[in-house]
């Protein structure tokens, strides 16, 4: 399943607290994600409507990475849906790291057999 509706960094960043895993405006079993407007180009507010498909694509995604993480660094916790479980990224002042933006494409081009050398 491949599902976007907006830039790819807007997909992969998004933060647990603006996934709403039922909206109140869609059809049963449907989530949203909730942009704010400070982090979106038009500075307005956005909101995907998130498949049941999808919404448990990334409620799978929370609770892998709960998992990797408690095995490997302890109980610790994040902000993020799609979390790396590096927990120090290239600022040290950040121990809570997304997913790269290129990771979501990165993936898709390796399933289909055509991940490039290098840095995806």
């Amino acid at each position: 399943m491949a599902f976007t509706g907006n830039r790819r960094f807007s997909t992969v960043a998004l933060e647990r607290e603006r996934l709403l895993q039922v909206d109140e405006f869609g059809r049963d079993g449907w989530g949203r994600a909730a942009r704010p407007p400070e982090t979106m180009k038009g500075k307005s507010e956005f909101w995907l409507p998130l498949p049941p498909a999808v919404l448990a694509i990334a409620i799978g995604s929370i609770s892998d990475w709960t998992d990797a993480v408690r095995r490997s660094h302890g109980d610790i916790s994040t902000k993020w849906v799609f979390a790396s479980t590096r927990r120090h990224g290239r600022d040290p002042e950040n121990d809570d790291v997304a997913v790269y933006p290129n990771s979501l494409n990165a993936h898709l081009r390796a399933m289909r057999g055509t991940k490039k050398s290098g840095r995806n």
